[in-house]
C-alpha cells in the first residue's frame, strides 16, 4: 500500500513521477509551442484495483490514482489494460472475470465515473470519456482476458450508448458514453497475423463500431461546402455550412463552431478535419 491518498499522494514514487511529468509538459510546451501529448496504459490493479481492500494492501492496488487524478487536464488517452488482469470489482463490488462483456463494460465505466476507494485512499474524480479507450489483447495468444469479435461489438455499442445491455453488468448512465475515444490493442502486429484470430479482426471491429476513416476520395467528394483560405492562418470561411466541429488527427475536438466565418488563429499548425451534418473536409492551419 502507498502512502498519503488520491487528492494527496505523499508515497515518494508517485510524487516524483507526477512532478516529473508535469515538468516534462512545461517543458515541451515551452520548446515546441504546442501540448506534448500524453497517454497512459496501467494495468487494472493499479486503476480499479483501488476498489479493493486485498489489492490495496497487498499489489499497491490503486496506486495510479494519484497520478491520473494530479494530470487529469492532461491527459489524453487512458488505455487501463483490461487483460493478464483476473477478476476485478466493478463500482457496486461485484466481481467480474476479464474476458467477458461485462468485465470490458464495468472496468470502462469505472475510470469515467470515478470510485471512492478502499483503506481510506480518497475518492478518484473520474475522466471525461473521450479520453478514455478499451484496451484488449488482439487475439488468445496475444494475452489473457482475449474476447471474441462476435461478443465484443455489442460490449462497445452498449457503452457508445447505440446499443442494448450485454453482459452480467448494467451501466450507471443509462444513456452509455457517446463519447469514448476508440479503442488499444496488444497488438497491432498480432492483429496482422493469420495465426492470431482471423487477419485484422480487431481493427475490422474497430471500424464497425466507430466511426469510419475519413478517406481521400470522401475528401474529394465533399464539396458541397467550400473552405476558404485554406490552409489558413486565422480565419477560415466555410461556405454552405453554419455550425461544424473541428478535429486533430488522432480524432480529439479542438473546436466547434455555429458560424461560416470562424477564428482558427489559436490553432497549432497542422492537419485538421472539419464534420459537418453529411459531411468532412480537410483543413490545414498554417
Amino acid at each position: 500500500m502507498y502512502s498519503g491518498t488520491i487528492q494527496n499522494p505523499t508515497d515518494i514514487h508517485v510524487t516524483l513521477m507526477i512532478s516529473a511529468l508535469e515538468e516534462l509538459l512545461t517543458w515541451y510546451q515551452t520548446t515546441y509551442g504546442e501540448k506534448m501529448i500524453l497517454t497512459m496504459a496501467p494495468e487494472t490493479a493499479y486503476v480499479q484495483g483501488g476498489l479493493s481492500s486485498y489489492q490495496v494492501n497487498n499489489i499497491c492496488g490503486g496506486s495510479y490514482l494519484p497520478i491520473i487524478e494530479a494530470l487529469a487536464e492532461d491527459i489524453d488517452l487512458l488505455m487501463v489494460q483490461l487483460y493478464n488482469s483476473g477478476e476485478m470489482f466493478d463500482l457496486d463490488l461485484t466481481i467480474h472475470n476479464q474476458g467477458t462483456q461485462g468485465f470490458i463494460t464495468s472496468q470502462t465505466e469505472a475510470v469515467i465515473k470515478g470510485f471512492t476507494a478502499a483503506e481510506g485512499l480518497g475518492t478518484f474524480s473520474g475522466l471525461s470519456a473521450n479520453q478514455i479507450a478499451v484496451a484488449l489483447p488482439a487475439c488468445p495468444s496475444a494475452g489473457s482476458g482475449y474476447i471474441s469479435p462476435t461478443l465484443l461489438k455489442p460490449a462497445l455499442n452498449y457503452l457508445l450508448g447505440s446499443g442494448s445491455k450485454v453482459g452480467a453488468y448494467t451501466l450507471k448512465t443509462s444513456g452509455g458514453y457517446p463519447n469514448l475515444r476508440g479503442v488499444m490493442t496488444w497488438s497491432i502486429n498480432n492483429d496482422a497475423l493469420a495465426n492470431c484470430g482471423s487477419v485484422y479482426e480487431y481493427a475490422q471491429v474497430y471500424q464497425d463500431v466507430f466511426e469510419p476513416l475519413v478517406t481521400n476520395q470522401q475528401l474529394i467528394n465533399s464539396s458541397a461546402i467550400k473552405a476558404y483560405p485554406n490552409p489558413a492562418s486565422t480565419f477560415v470561411v466555410f461556405e454552405g455550412a453554419q455550425e461544424g466541429v473541428i478535429t486533430d488527427v488522432s480524432g480529439k475536438e479542438v473546436l466547434t463552431f455555429q458560424t461560416e466565418n470562424v477564428y482558427v488563429g489559436d490553432l497549432i499548425p497542422g492537419i485538421y478535419f472539419v464534420k459537418f451534418e453529411n459531411t468532412v473536409i480537410r483543413m490545414l492551419k498554417k
